[in-house]
């Protein structure tokens, strides 16, 4: 049992990370960013490329990954998003579509069909309690860097101008504006420390288990579910989602089936929304003028 819940902690990690990414575009500008999932595909094989063609270990490698992951996403902020600030929900909707399509196909293209992994040899040993725990050092490292990069956001988003700039806008765009907060700025550097995030996530997935061109679509479909689940615009609640649901996600792959693992994570939206549809944490949000 210690083994499950290990096993979806590690799991939940990352889809702690996407979560997170999600909730910050749509908490500060409401964006139903979508196109996250394009981006966490992206990440994954900009680090798997760097590796092989450069040499580079990983650590850089998912650095470089999350670098370009954040100018990626700050290109699409600016043709795809920039000029619906204010539009409907539908229009956003169809854009961010179009986003994630638009980046696994060019994935496709550009890298392939074939599932790939990223080679981690340093971190090949593995914890090991007989009977009761068995966990690869890679799995350990993806728990470090989800806490650092959760803990380093914390503090940018409460102690830095940015951040408190960021925060600003989430809670009232027109009044931010009217006080000289540089909304195009502050759009800028949500798309990018959210599409960092998604990159990195695929990197860490790319490292831990196998991906390919396809993934992004489920798994950012996942992260919404963790985003409804914790309460939307809540990051404490993405946080705490995102661990639930990849402990559900482990247990029912342990004690049912894998055939049963999306019916699951799902059903447990339609519930959540059912009976408290603002979420754990979550508070009514309306849409910015």
């Amino acid at each position: 049992m210690i083994q499950v819940l290990v096993n979806g902690l590690v799991n939940g990690a990352i889809l702690t990370l996407m979560a997170i990414s999600v909730t910050i575009i749509f908490g500060v500008l409401r964006v139903p960013h979508f196109g996250l999932g394009g981006i966490f595909v992206w990440g994954a094989f900009i680090a798997y490329f760097t590796r092989i063609t450069w040499g580079l270990n990983v650590l850089t490698a998912m650095l470089f990954s999350a670098t370009l992951s954040a100018i990626l996403g700050v290109v699409i902020e600016k043709i795809a998003f920039k000029r619906l600030r204010g539009a409907s929900e539908d229009a956003m909707f169809v854009s961010a579509i179009g986003v994630l399509i638009a980046l696994e196909n060019g994935a496709h293209l550009i890298w392939g069909e074939q599932t790939r992994s990223i080679p981690f040899p340093l971190l090949d040993f593995v914890l090991s309690l007989p009977g009761v725990l068995y966990l690869p050092a890679m799995r350990v490292l993806i728990l470090l860097v989800v806490g650092l990069v959760t803990l380093g956001l914390h503090f940018y988003v409460k102690k830095t101008k940015m951040g408190k700039a960021m925060r600003a806008v989430a809670q009232n765009r027109i009044s931010s504006c009217l006080l000289g907060v540089p909304i195009d700025r502050v759009a800028s550097y949500t798309f990018a420390f959210g599409s960092a995030m998604a990159g990195m996530a695929g990197t860490l997935v790319g490292i831990a288990f196998t991906f390919s061109y396809d993934m992004g679509t489920m798994s950012v479909l996942k992260a919404f579910v963790v985003v409804v689940l914790g309460g939307l615009g809540s990051i404490g609640g993405a946080i705490i989602g995102g661990f639930i649901l990849g402990i559900i996600d482990s247990l029912t792959l342990t004690f049912l089936t894998s055939q049963y693992k999306y019916l699951v994570s799902f059903s447990l939206i339609i519930l959540v929304l059912v009976l408290r549809p603002s979420g754990i944490f979550g508070q009514k949000l309306s849409r910015p003028q």
